[in-house]
């Protein structure tokens, strides 16, 4: 109770500031966490676990504006992006880490971190700007999907190199081939499987079961996503690529959003939650 209590009474404020919510919500995190001056939270485990639940709404909502031919369209452009800007940070992170002295695994790891960009918070402030439907929004949230698989194969590969000692290229292509026969599978799932659900589904004039099979197969994905060593987000959007065609995309858009809006609040106080700002004053310099 506190914790919407607070998120709303920060939100409000940075909106009159003329703040993203963003920042007023992780404020509120910072404010009430166990490092902060309050000290409201203890436990973050909790509030760890409703995180999850709104990368997947979040992303499933962006999904459902994402149709598998507009998908195929911004592919290829979004991928070269992609690579581009995530090898340059790459370059920069290993370049800076050892310009500290730190080991080539640890340089690599900045890297990697510092690549990827946070999908949650482009999404949440491209909807605050009500862009989120422009050509250039899509193609950046395009991007920052393959960006999260490419983390999944970064991090795959660093973690067995630091198990194994050497670099795994094997690994790497294992990883690749795995990304996509997910992605390849879960799309012609959805192609030839969903449509004929949701026909029946049209039949019934009850809407609960439309956002019970829809959230159903949003957190299914996102499951097995995860499972596979891939990020959550990834089969949330694809979830909500796949029912982006359907008649009741609409539908469920409208269905979710309060919800939603509810748990990405969540969201983002427990990352502020999670913050020790006196870890800046220990480490300034490096940062």
């Amino acid at each position: 109770g506190y914790l919407l209590l607070f998120s709303a009474a920060i939100g409000i404020i940075a909106y009159i500031l003329r703040q993203p919510l963003v920042l007023g919500f992780l404020v509120a995190g910072i404010l009430i966490g166990p490092f902060g001056p309050f000290h409201l939270i203890k436990d973050t485990t909790v509030l760890s676990n409703f995180s999850d639940i709104a990368i997947v709404l979040l992303l499933f909502g962006v999904g459902l504006t994402f149709p598998i031919s507009q998908l195929r369209n911004i592919g290829k452009l979004g991928a070269v992006i992609a690579i581009i800007e995530v090898l340059a940070m790459l370059g920069i992170g290993f370049g800076v880490g050892m310009a500290f002295g730190w080991s080539i695994i640890d340089s690599m790891f900045l890297g990697a971190a510092i690549s990827i960009s946070s999908t949650a918070i482009i999404v949440k402030i491209l909807e605050e700007m009500n862009v989120i439907e422009e050509p250039s929004s899509l193609l950046l949230i395009g991007v920052l999907v393959i960006e999260d698989l490419i983390a999944a194969v970064l991090i795959s590969t660093l973690h067995s190199s630091v198990l194994s000692g050497a670099f795994s290229i094997d690994q790497m292509l294992w990883e690749i081939a795995r990304i996509g026969m997910f992605i390849g599978g879960t799309v012609a799932f959805g192609c030839l499987g969903m449509p004929k659900v949701f026909a029946l589904l049209s039949n019934i004039p009850r809407y609960e079961f439309t956002i019970l099979v829809a959230l159903g197969l949003a957190f299914g994905l996102s499951f097995l996503s995860h499972e596979l060593g891939f990020s959550a987000a990834t089969g949330a959007f694809l979830a909500g690529v796949i029912l982006a065609g359907s008649r009741f995309s609409e539908d469920i858009i409208n269905l979710i959003t309060p919800i939603r809006e509810v748990f990405v609040a969540i969201f983002f106080v427990t990352i502020g939650a999670l913050m020790d700002i006196n870890i800046i004053a220990q480490y300034w310099l490096p940062i």
